[in-house]
């Protein structure tokens, strides 16, 4: 059985959000896909936390797990895979701050980048995953090859204006803190998107023809963009322009919508690392585990000697 071949068309795309079209996809594959990108793209987040000096109403505790939710504005692939802070696997961070009459608000602003060394000044995410799992380079090609990509060793940053905690009078706060690799599974905060989800793609049927005021009216009733108006002799039409952006039309006499099974809207949106790189980088999971299973399942058949090939 052939399977037809998947269509991805990039609709929308700015530095921190991407709309797709996934046309000819199963939908167990692109839920597959969205849990990828929503649990198991690695990211940047502050783990450990040391107090040297602290004195404020706010217990040790709860302050501890706000400064872990201060997001960290750092690519993953820059910093090694480990259990415990290395000097090539997280970034050092110190935050000192003294109270005054009045309060003093502490932001994440106060944070300084301490130390970062990443042992990856040109990496891809392919390549990154052999060297935290021990393997050898290889040369390989189709989506390996696809996802070659260079990064920057920038410095990381702190999300600016993040509110911290208030210190009054003889306070103070004096901490040390280290951010390390994690994936959502783990914890939320390392999640490397805000928001990733799909729908059907909306297909908008004018079963009469609107046309002059009625059209007007009728485009008033949508999204910019959805319905357009065009000259027809002496009277203005609406058409359908664009139905990607229709959500419900069950009021509106003469309108009608389904819903296309063979094609998707495919949305992501991140904080500051480019959508398409972390879509790039859930397929290779995805193709990655696929390969798992493979060998395991040949394995498996063949009584514990593995003869699928790659």
């Amino acid at each position: 059985m052939t399977l037809p071949k998947i269509h991805i068309k990039i609709n929308n795309h700015t530095s921190t959000s991407l709309q797709l079209t996934i046309s000819n996809a199963p939908l167990p594959f692109l839920n597959a896909l969205r849990r990828t990108i929503l649990e198991e793209i690695p990211a940047v987040a502050i783990s450990k936390i040391i107090f040297h000096k602290y004195v404020g109403i706010v217990p040790e505790e709860v302050l501890a797990h706000r400064l872990g939710l201060v997001p960290i504005f750092c690519d993953a692939l820059l910093l090694v895979d480990s259990a415990v802070p290395t000097r090539n696997s997280c970034v050092r961070m110190r935050i000192r701050k003294r109270g005054a009459d009045g309060g003093v608000w502490v932001r994440s602003d106060d944070i300084e980048v301490v130390h970062f060394d990443s042992g990856r000044r040109m990496c891809s995410w392919s390549r990154a995953v052999e060297e935290d799992d021990g393997l050898e380079e290889v040369d390989g090609d189709g989506i390996a090859n696809a996802l070659d990509h260079t990064y920057n060793a920038n410095l990381p940053m702190i999300k600016p204006g993040v509110l911290i905690t208030k210190l009054g009078p003889n306070q103070c706060l004096d901490a040390e803190m280290y951010a390390t690799r994690g994936t959502a599974k783990e914890h939320a905060k390392y999640s490397s998107v805000n928001i990733c989800y799909y729908r059907m793609h909306p297909i908008l049927t004018l079963n009469r023809s609107f046309k002059n005021e009625d059209a007007h009216l009728l485009k008033k009733r949508f999204k910019d963009g959805v319905i357009g108006i065009r000259r027809k002799g002496k009277d203005e039409e609406a058409y359908v322009m664009d139905d990607k952006e229709v959500i419900d039309v069950e009021d509106i006499e003469g309108v009608s919508v389904r819903m296309d099974e063979h094609c998707v809207l495919f949305y992501v949106e991140t904080e500051f690392i480019d959508p398409w790189e972390v879509v790039k980088r859930g397929l290779y999971v995805l193709v990655e585990r696929s390969k798992a299973l493979r060998r395991d399942v040949g394995t498996y058949l063949n009584g514990g000697q593995s003869t699928v090939s790659e």
